[in-house]
């Protein structure tokens, strides 16, 4: 069933959020260039309001919340915790890239 659910959302869900971590990652990569120090918190955080504001923004625009457990402040800060983990990851692409 799970998996079902993935599947099914994938098609809108996915772009949205590609195009939340688009946006704060980009965003993110030119604040590197003055705060380089707190490169991976910054893309940890990045990730996190990405998440974040995809939810809210389609609560706002559409009244609709994709991910039922994003509709208490507990399931919306999950999903924020799940984009930070997507921030990590991108960090540890960028090492490897470097490497």
């Amino acid at each position: 069933m799970t998996g079902h659910d993935l599947i099914g959302m994938a098609g809108m869900f996915l772009p949205l959020i590609a195009a939340g971590f688009l946006a704060a990652f980009l965003l993110t990569t030119l604040l590197i260039r003055w705060l380089g120090q707190w490169r991976s918190g910054l893309f940890l955080l990045a990730g996190a309001v990405a998440l974040i504001s995809v939810h809210l923004l389609l609560n706002i625009a559409f009244g609709i919340t994709a991910v039922a457990a994003a509709r208490t402040w507990a399931g919306l800060l999950a999903q924020g915790m799940a984009g930070a983990a997507g921030g990590y990851v991108f960090t540890l692409l960028l090492r490897k890239k470097r490497m």
